[in-house]
């Protein structure tokens, strides 16, 4: 382990067994970090901002791609950098309390082409497999990185892509990834009293391609374009008595459910280095996301069908200025825009909603939904340093119209008792601003305080 200022190099060799899959598999053995259930990583006690390859970002948020997928045997050294910033003219500013990873591959696995094919499958009744692939090329110019995978030993491919983000950073970069909300949903059943491989059946696939390179010494271009799908049966039996005397209550549930989660999306990133005084990054972001259910229930000797499809297409856009007014004054103007919109479409068949909608035990009972969320919003943001103390003011205005249409039939007739159509403007105006004193390179004293004025109409029919 060699400790130089802000940045901890730890060659992996010292730490492993070789019996190590991913890097995941690795970081899990190295001092200072630490890898959560859900596969997010931490090192010094914070959740990292960037897990970058040889000082380069390939896949933003969603690290968990390349944590997951990338060959532990590339893999030569990690790099905790403490106080991280990929803004180069914040970086020369303020104290950031980020942290991110670098990654140092092999020399032998640079400048070429690397990669490897792996293959693993279960035995007699087990009938599990899994199917891996890793192609790489790292030089001065472009990086790139070709994973696959596809196993049925209980790991969701759709768990290693990240959910929208809302970040308001005082004293960075903002990001605001807003969504519409699913009106309902159709509850999974799924037992947690098992680990994914002893309760979950499920064929995954994961494809993703990513790569950066330098079009101009000032300009790089990032692209990361992923497939994600899940495929999933599961049929459980569950008994519940409640011993209360000699006549005990007793509860039985067999269920059958099928489901398909498919996760698409192309990202692609723009930064411009202008010059000492103008940074630029753009990143613009679409997301096709369906989903179908199919569940089969009988509730002692009840039975309940339910199904549901669901259409979920994003977009999302962020553009970034940063100006040095001075040697201690930046400007950071931030523009984002973006679209979020979801189609539910679901039948379900139940006695027991039935007799709740006075109607007969066998009606079918239909709910299509139709959200949709835009929004546009602008922040301007002043952040200025003297000596230990750092200084931000921000205003912004925001403009969000949500939409919501909801269509309730009970055996093909409206009940409109259920239904709605709304239209929902908000418009917003907040000023902040914010104080932060560096002590020392582990203690600072924050404060921050913000006005925000909302303004709400909805225009509804029901």
């Amino acid at each position: 382990i060699k400790i130089d200022r802000d940045t901890t190099t730890i060659k992996v060799a010292r730490f492993g067994n070789k019996t190590e899959q991913t890097v995941e598999d690795i970081l899990k053995k190295l001092p200072g970090i630490e890898v959560q259930k859900d596969g997010t990583i931490k090192a010094h006690g914070k959740t990292i901002d960037k897990l970058l390859v040889e000082g380069e970002d390939m896949f933003d948020s969603n690290y968990k791609l390349l944590s997951k997928n990338l060959d532990a045997k590339v893999l030569d050294a990690v790099q905790i950098i403490d106080g991280f910033e990929d803004n180069p003219i914040l970086k020369k500013l303020t104290n950031s309390d980020k942290v991110a990873l670098n990654l140092k591959l092999k020399k032998d696995k640079q400048n070429i082409w690397f990669g490897n094919v792996t293959a693993g499958a279960g035995i007699v009744s087990e009938n599990r497999w899994k199917e891996g692939v890793n192609l790489g090329l790292l030089r001065k110019k472009i990086k790139l990185f070709y994973l696959a995978d596809y196993n049925n030993s209980g790991e969701k491919a759709t768990d290693q892509v990240s959910n929208a983000i809302t970040e308001n950073n005082t004293f960075g970069e903002d990001r605001y990834e807003k969504t519409a909300k699913s009106l309902f949903n159709i509850n999974s059943n799924e037992n947690s009293s098992f680990s994914k491989s002893q309760s979950v059946f499920n064929n995954a696939f994961f494809n993703s391609l990513s790569f950066t390179t330098k079009l101009k010494p000032t300009i790089t271009l990032r692209g990361v374009g992923y497939f994600a799908s899940d495929d999933q049966i599961q049929n459980s039996f569950s008994e519940t008595q409640y011993n209360l005397g000699v006549n005990p209550i007793l509860f039985t549930e067999n269920n059958n459910k099928k489901s398909q989660k498919t996760l698409a999306s192309g990202e692609m990133e723009l930064k411009y280095f202008v010059n000492e005084d103008n940074y630029l990054t753009n990143i613009f972001i679409y997301k096709n996301n369906p989903s179908k259910i199919n569940d089969d229930l009988i509730f002692n000797s009840d039975k309940i069908v339910q199904s549901s499809k669901n259409k979920n297409q994003t977009f999302y856009n962020h553009f970034n200025h940063t100006y040095r007014l001075s040697n201690n004054k930046v400007l950071n103007n931030y523009v984002y825009f973006g679209q979020d919109n979801i189609c539910q479409k679901s039948n379900v068949i139940s006695p027991f909603l039935n007799q709740f909608l006075n109607a007969n035990s066998n009606d079918l009972v239909s709910q299509t939904a139709d959200n949709s969320l835009r929004y546009f919003g602008l922040k301007s943001k002043v952040v200025s340093k003297f000596k230990k103390l750092e200084n931000t003011i921000a205003l912004q205005y925001e403009s969000n119209l949500e939409t919501l249409n909801n269509d309730f039939l009970v055996n093909n007739n409206s009940n409109s008792n259920f239904e709605n159509q709304s239209k929902i403007n908000q418009n917003i105006v907040s000023a902040e601003t914010g104080f932060r004193y560096n002590f020392s390179k582990i203690i600072d004293l924050t404060s921050s305080l913000n006005y925000i004025y909302t303004v709400f109409k909805n225009n509804s029919k029901r």
